[in-house]
């Protein structure tokens, strides 16, 4: 095998989960707002009130994307019949 043809693998650094990545920002922020919260009580109600909102916001915006995929394979499949019987 020539030079020109050799092959090296690269060692490459180890990164850490997504999920690490994600969860020590959120346990930081959570403490954050506990703290805010316990020394303001209406802060917690308000940040109750736009969890639900974002909750509310990821499923609607889950269901359309669902919806759309079943939509998108029954036109798929009614063109397909309606090809075959052609």
């Amino acid at each position: 095998m020539s030079a020109a043809g050799a092959t090296r693998a690269v060692a490459l650094p180890p990164r850490p989960a997504t999920g690490d990545r994600v969860a020590v920002p959120a346990l930081l922020l959570a403490a954050a707002v506990g703290a805010l919260a316990a020394q303001e009580p209406r802060l917690a109600l308000a940040g109750t009130g736009g969890a639900v909102l974002i909750a509310v916001a990821v499923l609607f915006s889950v269901s359309y994307w669902l919806i759309s995929k079943v939509e998108a394979a029954k036109w798929q499949q009614f063109i397909r019949e309606k090809v075959s019987t052609a």
